[in-house]
């Protein structure tokens, strides 16, 4: 049977279309492509409520075996405080490398006097302690924002999803809490790109160093941050120091 008649090859058209446009909601795009292809039926509302979608670990049967694989048993019961189904001793997250070295993160105190640091991530406190341990020291966290905290504390959610790529919310939070007059902001993605464009608009000035050693295809990286007029393109995080104490000579 042609690949493109099997179920596979069905399903790699459905994300080939999906991926075509510009999707920037979440899972909520997702139900949207949904119900505009006609793929909603019956099932799909079984589906959902079977897996407890969309909801967080806590709520979804979906999420919770996704963060149960990723986090391992010991993290996750130390996240959310229950006893995970599926016991992984050792889950993804530990497979996971640290690119930025503390090394680097020294020099940007040091390039930059006054340099102050913050972070806009998706996980919880506890998973980037557990990931960065004591680079997570060099950033202040009354400026970061750890979107996951909200699937962990209820009360939080909606506070928290305010602050959700592509919203500028958390490079804004980060400008006042610094008192900054210029922010530069780091990172891999088109949704970094876009906050960064948010931000602009409705709070001033701030700078992207866009990184592209962390993509599929470094070309079409590179070619994508060129076209958006980035203000830095290095291929590793690591580098940014040396740009930046170029620049100030």
């Amino acid at each position: 049977m042609p690949e493109s008649n099997s179920a596979a090859g069905r399903l790699k058209s459905i994300v080939a279309d999906f991926g075509s446009e510009e999707r920037l909601q979440g899972w909520e795009s997702v139900d949207q492509y949904i119900a505009t292809s006609r793929f909603e039926s019956k099932l799909t509302g079984e589906m959902r409520r079977y897996l407890g979608y969309p909801g967080n670990p806590l709520t979804s049967r979906l999420a919770a075996v996704f963060d149960q694989v990723y986090y391992g048993e010991r993290l996750y019961r130390r996240i959310y405080g229950v006893e995970p189904e599926v016991r992984y001793e050792s889950g993804l997250i530990d497979r996971e490398q640290v690119i930025v070295t503390e090394e680097s993160l020294s020099n940007l105190r040091q390039t930059v006097a006054g340099t102050r640091m913050a972070l806009a991530t998706g996980r919880p406190y506890v998973a980037a302690e557990h990931t960065l341990g004591r680079l997570l020291g060099y950033f202040e966290r009354d400026a970061s924002v750890f979107i996951g905290d909200g699937d962990i504390f209820p009360d939080q959610a909606l506070m928290l999803s305010k602050f959700k790529k592509p919203s500028a919310e958390s490079l804004i939070l980060a400008r006042k809490k610094f008192s900054s007059k210029v922010l530069l902001y780091v990172g891999d993605s088109a949704e970094d790109r876009l906050m960064v464009e948010n931000a602009g608009v409705q709070d001033g000035s701030v700078l992207f160093a866009s990184i592209y050693g962390s993509s599929f295809n470094d070309k079409e990286q590179i070619s994508y941050f060129a076209g958006t007029n980035s203000d830095l393109i290095v291929k590793n995080v690591n580098q940014i120091p040396i740009m930046l104490e170029l620049a100030r000579n």
